[in-house]
């Protein structure tokens, strides 16, 4: 099926313009039947700044050749820019020939369009260049770290303009995929999944346009984050010179809180002002089509795991596609309310950890919080440390080395036996925080009210490091069996 292109020609017909092509022939009057002019203008919106095959795939000019009555005719008249007069046509049904080609007068696509040629009148044509009939080679590649995948599988769907969908599965070698596929000329949609067993780590859906006797191609090397978040793009659209006159962005994009929504808006930004089209959508995340979603407005983001996603928007006008992807970013920020009710105090945006995020119990004053003493005198426990990532396994030891003892109803042993409630989820991996984690929550002034708060890393057998948190510092204190502080329960999540 022939993919319509955008390209205007608008034919005004002037009677008796002096203006004469010396490239006309057998084309003027020769009696009083009456003459006219053709002025041609051709929207040439093409993008100049996108990815192209081997070839130059961007119109550099345009030839024009006609036949009218009589047998009359015109060979063929180069335009360079936008705007050619042909005057002194005869009086008549004219139909011209129209070849789009680039800077080597290689033919990327032509038309065909019919006009009467009426004295002493104006006429106007819209005219759609089209692909050149055939077929070209869809070529794609992707790549992952090696090892880090079980069971990897990428499957694929590529659909035409009629809706006709064509499913695939990528040959995989080691740690890479591959796929070639002959299709007709015209613009596809292409939705893939790349999954570890039955885990879907990434997805991804672009617009493709084939082209006659070409390949298009798309790589992709996916590294470990992108596959840990769900995240990551493909390099899939090869936009060449015979593109649509419009293109597609989506307004709005942001972070989106956890189980809320956000509406996301997709624009059309026209390249020549004057044009205009009726336009479908449909809307893709992760590789997967949104059923629900087929205007150019869109909510999203409630049911959205953690992570970040692939967001793909198609905007289609005819047989024309042309796409947009964004990244969409469910995540916390410090300060959000969690989801066991209390305050994120930090993001591990570096992907440190196994974890994300560090949440504190919510506690409207430290006079609510829970109160404990954290060991005797004396009693040095030993290999606890004092950086972000390390007051679970700080309470873990401080447990074990209790436990032994005997002793109950410590700091440590109150943090781990926390519980909360929260939508019927019940949170309950609490655990005593490391020095700098309880100062990044005093850091944002999430706890309220006077007094001191136990950490879970110690200073040696005496001394433990606590926070005044009216002082927004990290001090120290005597272990004291009969002197209870407050205890700030964390957990990572």
């Amino acid at each position: 099926m022939k993919r319509n292109i955008p390209l205007v020609i608008i034919l005004t017909v002037i009677n008796f313009l002096t203006f004469a092509s010396c490239d006309i022939q057998n084309a003027f009057v020769n009696d009083n039947v009456g003459v006219g002019s053709v002025y041609i203008r051709v929207n040439n919106a093409i993008s100049r700044d996108l990815l192209k095959p081997t070839i130059d795939l961007l119109i550099d000019h345009y030839s024009i050749s006609g036949v009218g009555p009589d047998d009359r005719f015109f060979s063929e008249i180069d335009i360079e820019g936008q705007a050619k007069r042909i005057d002194d046509l005869y009086a008549g049904r004219w139909t011209f020939t129209i070849l789009g080609k680039n800077s080597e007068d290689y033919v990327l696509g032509s038309s065909v369009v019919s006009v009467d040629v009426i004295a002493d009148d104006v006429v106007t044509s819209n005219v759609n260049v089209t692909l050149l009939e055939g077929s070209g080679i869809l070529s794609l590649d992707l790549s992952w770290p090696e090892g880090y995948v079980i069971n990897p599988i990428v499957n694929g769907v590529i659909e035409n303009s009629a809706g006709v969908q064509t499913s695939f599965a990528m040959d995989i070698t080691n740690n890479a995929a591959t796929y070639t596929k002959v299709l007709e000329q015209g613009y596809y949609t292409l939705s893939l999944q790349f999954s570890d067993g039955a885990d879907l780590l990434w997805g991804t859906t672009k617009t493709v346009l084939i082209m006659k006797g070409q390949t298009t191609a798309g790589a992709e090397a996916l590294e470990v984050g992108a596959l840990d978040i769900i995240t990551g793009d493909l390099a899939m659209v090869i936009n060449q010179s015979i593109t649509p006159d419009y293109t597609v962005q989506i307004n709005g994009i942001q972070r989106i809180y956890p189980g809320s929504d956000i509406e996301l808006e997709a624009t059309i930004i026209y390249a020549p002002t004057y044009s205009t089209h009726e336009f479908s959508y449909e809307w893709y995340i992760n590789g997967s089509k949104i059923s629900t979603a087929s205007t150019n407005r869109l909510n999203i983001g409630q049911d959205l795991p953690l992570g970040e996603h692939n967001l793909s928007v198609i905007a289609m006008a005819g047989q024309m596609k042309n796409s947009s992807s964004a990244v969409l970013s469910v995540k916390y920020l410090p300060k959000d309310i969690g989801p066991a009710g209390g305050y994120i105090t930090y993001v591990d945006e570096d992907n440190i950890f196994d974890w994300n995020y560090i949440e504190i119990a919510f506690l409207p004053s430290l006079t609510d919080s829970p109160k404990a003493s954290w060991g005797s005198s004396g009693n040095y426990i030993g290999g606890t440390q004092t950086g972000i990532g390390t007051g679970k396994a700080n309470t873990e030891l401080i447990l074990a080395v209790l436990q032994n003892r005997g002793e109950t109803g410590k700091a440590a042993q109150v943090a781990n036996n926390y519980s909360v409630t929260v939508n019927d989820v019940v949170y309950d991996d609490w655990f005593l925080p490391s020095r700098n984690e309880l100062n990044a929550a005093i850091y944002y002034k999430l706890v309220n009210g006077y007094g001191t708060i136990y950490s879970s890393s110690e200073v040696d057998a005496d001394y433990v490091q606590m926070d005044p948190s009216r002082y927004d510092s990290i001090t120290q204190k005597r272990k004291e069996d009969n002197v209870p502080y407050s205890v700030l329960p964390i957990r990572y999540f």
